[in-house]
Parts: C-alpha cells; sequence; structure tokens
C-alpha cells in the first residue's frame, strides 16, 4: 500500500493539467521505474500517470527519462500489455480512439459514445478505460464530447418527476469540502421550511478530495442515506427535502467509483455527475458551482443542455454553491438560449474566517445549532447562500428571501423539517 500511495503522490503533482501540474523532481523520476513496474502500485493510476508524461509538457529531465527510460522497451519499465497501449500501433477501435486522444485530436459524437460503452462495460479493461478518461481532460473536452457524454449519463440515469412547481437541486462537487463548513445539508430543509422544496444527492466518498459531503453527514446525524428515487420523491413532496444517493439513481456510474480513485484526478464525470437532476418539478432549478475560469463557460454550456428550466451558476466554496461571507462573488444566472454575469457583495454582518479543526463535527455542531435558532458561524452562511440562490432564481428579493429564512430559523421551522424527516 505504501508504493500505491507513492505513487499516488507523484500523479497528484503531474496529473494535475496544464496550468496546475508541476515537474517531477529527480528523486520522483528515480522512485518511478520501481513504482511502475511493482505488482502492488495500480494499472489505472500507472495508466493515469503515464497519460499525462504523454500528454503534458514536459521538462529536459522528464524527456530524457520518458524516451531513455520509459520508452525504451529494453528497460521493460511498464507492463507488456501498457506498453504495448502507449507506444505501438492501435490494435482495436478502442485503442484508435485512445491514440486520437492522446494526439489531441477531438473525438466525433460516435467515437464519444464508443468510449462510454467501453468504460460503463464492467467486462473491459480499467487500464483503457483510465487513459480514455484522462486523456479527454487533458486534451480538454469539446462542447460536443461534453453534451455527447451528458446525454449518455442521463440515458444511463434513473429519474423521476413530481408535480411540485419548483424544485431547487443543490448540485455541490461530490467530493465535498476539506477545508470549510459546509451547509448544504443544513439549506435543503431550510429552503423546504418556507416552501421551495430543495434536493440534496452526491456518494459515500469519492476522489481526490474524499471530504465531507452530505452523504458522511447525514449519516453521522443518524440519516438515512439509502432511499429509493420513490421514496426520497415521496420525502421531498412531504416534507420539502431529501437526499438521494449515486448508488440508487445512477448505479452504473456508481460502479465508477474504484477506477475514479485509481485515478486520482477528476475525470469528466465528476463534472456531469452532479448535474443529472434525479428529481424534477414543474420547474427544475439547478444551482452549480465551478473554481477554475475555464470551467465557467463550459459549466454554463452543460447547464443550458441540462433538463433544467433555469439555473445559477456561482463562483463558491470549494467550487460549490456555497457563498463566501468575505469576499465579493461571481455568477451566472443561466436559461436555455442566454446567461448574465453578476457580481455579489458579502452580507454587512460579524462572520467567522476561522477555517474549522474538524470539518465534519464542526459542520455538525454549527449546523444543529443554527437550526435550533442559536448564534452560529451556520447561520450566516445559511441565510447568505440562501438568500442569494433564491433572488438570483427570480424566487424571492434578497432582502425578502434573508427574512423569510431568519424567521423559519428562529421559530423552529426549519427545525422541524429537518427532524421530520
Amino acid at each position: 500500500m505504501t508504493e500505491q500511495l507513492d505513487l499516488v503522490q507523484i500523479v497528484k503533482r503531474k496529473g494535475t493539467g496544464k496550468t496546475m501540474s508541476k515537474a517531477l523532481s529527480d528523486d520522483d523520476l528515480h522512485a518511478l521505474a520501481p513504482l511502475l513496474q511493482s505488482t502492488n502500485t495500480h494499472a489505472a493510476t500507472k495508466a493515469t500517470l503515464i497519460t499525462a508524461l504523454i500528454m503534458l509538457e514536459k521538462t529536459d529531465a522528464e524527456s530524457r527519462w520518458f524516451e531513455h527510460k520509459l520508452q525504451d522497451p529494453a528497460c521493460q519499465i511498464l507492463p507488456p500489455d501498457l506498453y504495448a497501449l502507449f507506444f505501438t500501433s492501435p490494435k482495436s477501435s478502442m485503442d484508435q480512439i485512445i491514440h486520437n486522444l492522446l494526439n489531441h485530436t477531438d473525438l466525433s459524437e460516435s467515437d464519444m459514445n464508443r468510449g462510454l460503452d467501453y468504460v460503463f462495460d464492467s467486462r473491459n479493461n480499467t487500464t483503457k478505460k483510465a487513459v480514455f478518461l484522462e486523456a479527454l481532460r487533458l486534451k480538454e473536452e469539446t462542447q460536443l464530447e461534453n453534451h455527447t457524454a451528458y446525454n449518455y449519463l442521463l440515458n444511463q440515469s434513473h429519474h423521476i418527476q413530481t408535480p411540485l412547481p419548483h424544485v431547487i437541486d443543490l448540485a455541490n462537487p461530490y467530493d465535498g469540502f476539506n477545508r470549510n463548513l459546509y451547509c448544504g445539508v443544513f439549506l435543503a430543509p431550510l429552503f423546504g421550511s418556507i416552501g421551495f422544496p430543495c434536493v440534496l444527492h452526491g456518494i459515500d466518498a469519492i476522489g481526490p478530495k474524499n471530504g465531507v459531503n452530505p452523504s458522511k453527514l447525514l449519516q453521522a446525524m443518524n440519516k438515512k442515506t439509502t432511499h429509493t428515487l420513490s421514496e426520497a420523491a415521496e420525502q421531498l413532496m412531504g416534507n420539502g427535502w431529501c437526499y438521494v444517493d449515486q448508488s440508487v439513481f445512477s448505479p452504473l456510474l456508481y460502479e465508477q467509483k474504484q477506477l475514479r480513485l485509481d485515478m486520482v484526478k477528476r475525470p469528466l464525470l465528476a463534472t456531469l455527475e452532479k448535474i443529472l437532476l434525479p428529481i424534477r418539478g414543474q420547474s427544475t432549478h439547478l444551482i452549480t458551482g465551478y473554481t477554475h475560469p475555464p470551467y465557467k463557460q463550459k459549466m454554463t454550456d452543460l447547464m443550458a443542455h441540462s433538463t433544467m428550466t433555469q439555473g445559477t451558476l456561482f463562483r463558491g466554496v470549494e467550487g460549490s454553491t456555497q457563498l463566501s461571507l468575505t469576499k465579493r462573488i461571481r455568477y451566472r444566472t443561466v436559461q436555455l438560449n442566454t446567461h448574465t454575469e453578476h457580481f455579489l457583495d458579502p452580507p454587512n454582518m460579524p462572520n467567522y474566517d476561522a477555517p474549522p479543526n474538524d470539518c465534519l463535527a464542526d459542520s455538525i455542531d454549527t449546523g444543529l445549532a443554527a437550526l435550533n435558532g442559536e448564534p452560529s458561524p451556520m447561520r450566516s452562511i445559511l441565510l447568505h447562500t440562501g438568500s442569494a440562490i433564491l433572488d438570483t432564481l427570480s424566487l424571492m428579493p434578497y432582502a425578502t428571501a434573508w427574512n423569510a429564512l431568519d424567521n423559519a430559523l428562529q421559530s423552529g421551522k426549519a427545525l422541524s423539517h429537518w427532524t421530520n424527516s
């Protein structure tokens, strides 16, 4: 396991992408050969790293190591099947698709679907799946590739339509937080308590952060996270909020969990899984976030392509829908054919800048305190984030929403929606 962890750390440095990837040190390069030769390191992790070395700009030292060590068959650094995939002529249609990606060639809709068919077939080679997904990301997915993949995942997933006039979908990154309090699980019942049903969804744990997410928080507070889709929809209609797990609404996507953990970095699947909208209303409002500027337009395009009615894209905390209390934030309101850019200033009120000592425990303590109407760092986060969401969706003006949400916290109404779930 130590060897796998060592390889993972090298992947984290080199496999990040064009702008954030770091040069490998001489020590890294010296350690690589035995790690790649070891049977204790995972094939998908090896494949992810080699893909990054092929596709990203290399330093002189990396180039020498690549040409004189990795690419030299006499050195036998790679297992034969992995060496053949990268350094010999394609032997199958999937190999050809992979070689096209490694050469930064965009895929057609049909080739994209063939690649996804390969990934989602459990009988197929894990190494090729990892290379396909990593090469797509490093090449940078085109709009056609993104939309084709979204349609594919949508068709592989389960959804349910409700008669509710409005449903708010909080589409946060599934790998969670590791630096901030997490408000989503408390915001959902708060929204429900003032008449705006809210859906949470996620996974038990996933990389690269493996952070605090709704599933971990709900389980820690003895809330059920394995409702069927129908049970979750009933809870949404009856109590104003619900959580539905990826293992329930998209089991084939959930089956890729180990592959993604071995790849270390976020593949395209991480971008798309959060906007599949498993439970919908007559109007479905998608709220999601981004971190890196290139993803602003990609997410805008995907939101417009999705099945939502309208949505808001925030540059929120850790790429989420949660808003900072100290920074002016950028956001976009998105509809089918239009989007509009805006800025939102932080609220003029006391804030709590100190990061949590324990993200999970501190989120629970401060969240429950807020639901009980007690002073809490989470109260400010809930009121600012919740008011901004309702305002940007034109469901309720910011000041009106703030008062309604605050009254629900102070009166115990939000707490009753939490406890009755």
